[in-house]
């Protein structure tokens, strides 16, 4: 075992150790917190401190939240006491530095001996703005790309557990990474004609228990942000791609790794290269990209191309050093090394379109709605934002409710909403932790999310907010509180004439059934099969807020 740590280990060069010391100052540097993430927040108080169960709202077991596992590791860390700030920074700092470890033991398997001096991969992601940006966000992008080199270490190490295992919990990082999965399973398939039973038997014991809870709690087979970004959208999508792709100039990069591939593969027998290894990997990048095109991408740049942003600096990772190797074999090691400084330079200076300047430069964009490119937004539209400008460098406290939740609870025995009301700025929400809200994005809201509405932006369905005000309103007047029934009661009393209402009762009612289940294993497993069709939202407003 000693050996095994030894032989993974690798001394790093000079440079590297520069590398790990800018890529954790800017990973602070870059710090900041998206707005979703207070969706996972609000989950996580209402488990710990309000003592509710692990919902939104009081009474309604909707899954609307897209990472098992980083709501889970949010509930552990503020069960430990942490405040969110803190915990968003602290976990950004260690998934930079174990990322930066395992990508230059990756480095040193993948590149010829003698000649490991120029760790370009490193060198781009280590100082990338778009990368370090998202080992913070208070989301699970950190987990995502230090995800993407664990497949790479994988593909390396495929008999180790170490490896096997991180692939086994990625579908409970993000859904889609059962793709690059699959596609791991159907390679070693391929080479030993046998099955990774431990892979095999570990993603099947994590991802089933999820999935069993997810049924007996929730109702559901899939989480409720799966139905509202379910959607073809190819067109947003490949301009999502394009954006991405022009930002950090991957095509003529990509170029590049061509022509440094074409070079060894004229002089080195493909074994030597690992070809086949280099192909998976590829394919890996490539199902999970495909996915995003068919849902529009993201409304903020990056975010999901992550995990094959990643992986694609790794495909052609050594190919520098070994055409050096064959070309020049007695070149001087400042050749490598210089590679790579100029590389890491030139990916510190790329920033998106949405930004007027580097961030590194001063603040940029104080307008949060001229910070937006073909619908989509820069993190500084976030990190700028009056509700969300924390100071990186700061230890103290931000935002947390526990002394305002102790107070609350002492005058409200059992625990009541004062209101019922809607909003999409999901902080405002979190600070209103004494409302019930219906989320006029639809991200816990089944209804919504289950209609065929229009996208404003991806993942921000237009008619939203008018839909969303409507049920609240239905809700607010229910007499019977967080039961089924609200839909048809609307009818009944007159309360709703609204079309979408009366042509869609069956389907509201399913959602119904399940948002307010009972938790039994056996009807929630009968409620899980009743597909529930897209609901007709009927006429929406031509402009709303």
């Amino acid at each position: 075992m000693i050996s095994r740590l030894r032989a993974f280990l690798q001394v790093p060069t000079a440079i590297e150790w520069a590398l790990l010391a800018a890529g954790l100052f800017l990973t602070l540097r870059y710090a900041w917190l998206l707005d979703d993430a207070f969706v996972y927040f609000r989950y996580a108080d209402n488990f710990h401190f309000l003592k509710l169960g692990l919902v939104y709202n009081q009474g309604e077991f909707v899954e609307g939240f897209s990472s098992p596992l980083w709501m889970l590791l949010t509930l552990v860390l503020r069960g430990l006491g942490f405040d969110y700030w803190l915990m968003t920074r602290l976990i950004g700092l260690l998934s930079f530095a174990a990322f930066w470890a395992l990508a230059i033991a990756v480095h040193r398997q993948m590149t010829p001996a003698g000649r490991q001096e120029a760790n370009l991969p490193l060198a781009f992601l280590a100082l990338n703005y778009a990368v370090l940006s998202y080992f913070t966000s208070g989301l699970e992008a950190p987990l995502i790309q230090l995800t993407a080199l664990c497949f790479v270490a994988a593909v390396l190490w495929p008999r180790s557990r170490v490896w096997q295992f991180a692939l086994a919990l990625s579908p409970l990082i993000r859904p889609e990474h059962l793709l690059p999965l699959a596609v791991f399973v159907a390679w070693r398939l391929s080479r030993t004609r046998r099955p990774p039973v431990f892979l095999v038997l570990s993603t099947l014991l994590l991802n089933g228990a999820w999935l069993l809870f997810r049924i007996y709690y929730y109702a559901a087979f899939f989480p409720n942000t799966f139905y509202l970004k379910n959607q073809d959208n190819w067109r947003q999508g490949w301009v999502y791609l394009w954006q991405v792709m022009t930002t950090d100039w991957l095509l003529p990069i990509g170029a590049v790794a061509v022509g440094l591939a074409f070079l060894s593969w004229r002089r080195l027998a493909p074994a030597g290269l690992c070809w086949g290894e280099r192909g998976v990997l590829a394919l890996m990048a490539l199902l999970p990209s495909i996915y995003v095109l068919k849902i529009g991408g993201d409304f903020m740049h990056y975010r999901y191309l992550a995990f094959p942003f990643v992986i694609f600096f790794f495909v052609g990772c050594g190919l520098f050093e070994r055409v050096l190797v064959m070309r020049w074999p007695d070149a001087s090691p400042w050749i490598g090394r210089s590679a790579m400084l100029a590389f890491g330079l030139f990916s510190l200076l790329c920033y998106p379109r949405q930004l007027e300047k580097h961030p590194l430069l001063g603040p940029s964009n104080l307008d949060e709605k001229a910070v937006r490119a073909d619908y989509i937004y820069d993190a500084n539209s976030h990190r700028r934002h009056e509700d969300l400008s924390f100071s990186p460098w700061s230890l103290e406290p931000m935002l947390d409710l526990r002394p305002r939740y102790e107070h609350y609870l002492s005058q409200h025995d059992p625990f009541s909403y004062e209101e019922v009301t809607n909003e999409g700025w999901c902080v405002e929400i979190y600070k209103r932790f004494d409302a019930r809200f219906v989320h006029r994005w639809g991200l816990t809201s089944p209804v919504i999310a289950h209609m065929k509405l229009p996208w404003r932006r991806p993942g921000h369905p237009k008619g939203g907010y008018e839909r969303a005000r409507e049920i609240a309103f239905m809700r607010e007047h229910y007499p019977d509180g967080p039961t089924p029934g609200m839909f048809r009661w609307a009818i009944d009393v007159g309360k709703s004439r609204l079309r979408w209402v009366h042509e869609n009762q069956e389907a509201l009612a399913l959602i119904e059934r399940r948002m307010y289940n009972r938790h039994s294993l056996r009807e929630n497993f009968k409620l899980a099969m009743m597909k529930i069709p897209r609901l007709d939202p009927g006429d929406l407003p031509s402009t709303e807020p």
